[in-house]
């Protein structure tokens, strides 16, 4: 093993080891109290669906020890996935949330289907049973001890075919019709215009995760499906708010936090978003923006959306535009949202389960002299490809 690849690991493993540590160490109970009065919490209804659910809502991953101080802070939405390290996510939610009353909690849930979409023709194979969904569900309503589900996702959606698939919306419209999900979702980070508008005209959606963020190239694109889809009566869950946290790949150059997450919430035909915190001041910088979602002239400025010359980050477009141009035909979108889990966010558990699900665990690029992807956003693919598939060597 080089020395890169260990120093790597051994980086990765003590942050994921100092999680809980940190989250504690800098949080001051001696004031929460007063800081609990203090703080205002907005709430917008999820379109049809009626719920009322806190602007600032939270994607629990590898980051369930801040649980506690999320409820008690008015933030009533949690969304997760039994896909995230085999479903302890879903365990420590039930267990938290076990005695709390029904009503208090918002818990949003899916299955995602990355290894079941071909990444050049968007469509699902034959490998994706709809009985997989019914399976998998309930395995996750008891890990989370619930009766329901309030929202259940189908994940990484990518076209109309996909979001349209009828055996799989009418396995989630029995698991509606027999109460074991209120409502029915879905959720892309690809092509996001055209699912948004697919689900909205299917009648069949009540609820869409979207990515969403001032950096994507097509921002305005999906700024108009949002708004075509809330006015269908859609609930509209944004993610991928922070837009991979850097603007340069060597995490010098971090993007402005509050601003980044204002700028989403700006747009009224957002319900809730589920921003990633991971610590006590990242939830803290997260949580503040409900004290005023202005954006100030400096803090535009930080976000430089007029600035063509940006760097290129960690935040992949998810394009595709790769998948044609790459000899060995494989996943390459999906391999850019591991690297932006991993050098980004820095959630090391969920950039290895994304690799996980397309069975990304051999070099692809090793036989290639050169690469032939020219990625629209300037990423050394084959360079990004090497510094991922470390991950590979940490444990589970």
């Amino acid at each position: 093993m080089n020395d890169s690849r260990r120093n790597f690991i051994k980086k990765s493993m003590i942050g994921l080891a100092g999680l809980s540590v940190s989250s504690l160490k800098n949080l001051s109970f001696e004031s929460f109290d007063q800081v609990q009065q203090e703080r205002k919490v907005i709430q917008r209804t999820l379109g049809r669906t009626g719920l009322k659910a806190s602007i600032v809502g939270m994607g629990v991953a590898n980051n369930s020890d801040l649980l506690p101080l999320a409820y008690d802070s008015g933030i009533n939405f949690i969304f997760t996935s039994g896909e995230y390290r085999n479903g302890i996510p879903e365990r420590e939610i039930g267990r938290f949330l076990r005695n709390k009353p029904r009503e208090s909690f918002i818990i949003a849930d899916g299955v995602g289907g990355d290894k079941y979409i071909n990444p050049i023709t968007l469509k699902f194979t034959r490998n994706f049973k709809k009985e997989m969904i019914t399976e998998f569900l309930d395995r996750g309503l008891q890990r989370l001890g619930l009766d329901y589900i309030d929202i259940y996702c189908l994940g990484n959606l990518a076209s109309r075919d996909t979001a349209l698939h009828e055996p799989f919306l009418e396995v989630l419209k029995e698991l509606k019709d027999k109460g074991k999900i209120r409502f029915i979702g879905g959720s892309t980070h690809r092509n996001e215009h055209i699912v948004l508008k697919a689900a909205a005209d299917s009648n069949i959606y009540d609820a869409i995760i979207t990515s969403y963020n001032f950096r994507l190239a097509n921002r305005n694109r999906i700024k108009d499906a949002i708004a075509y889809a809330s006015a269908k009566g859609l609930g509209i869950i944004a993610m991928k708010t922070q837009a991979g946290v850097y603007w340069d790949s060597k995490r010098k150059n971090k993007i402005n936090m509050k601003a980044a997450l204002k700028w989403v919430l700006q747009d009224n035909n957002v319900h809730t978003c589920i921003p990633s915190f991971s610590n006590m001041n990242e939830f803290e910088e997260d949580l503040s923006v409900m004290k005023d979602l202005t954006l100030t002239p400096a803090e535009l400025r930080d976000l430089k959306i007029n600035d063509s010359k940006m760097e290129d980050g960690l935040f992949c477009q998810q394009c595709g535009d790769c998948l044609a141009q790459c000899n060995n035909c494989f996943n390459i979108p999906a391999v850019m949202r591991s690297y932006m889990y991993a050098y980004g966010y820095g959630n090391i558990v969920k950039a290895k389960e994304t690799l996980q699900s397309i069975d990304f665990t051999a070099d692809p690029c090793t036989d290639c002299e050169y690469c032939a992807v020219n990625c629209s956003m300037g990423f050394d693919i084959k360079k990004k490809v090497f510094d991922i598939i470390n991950i590979n060597e940490i444990p589970d």
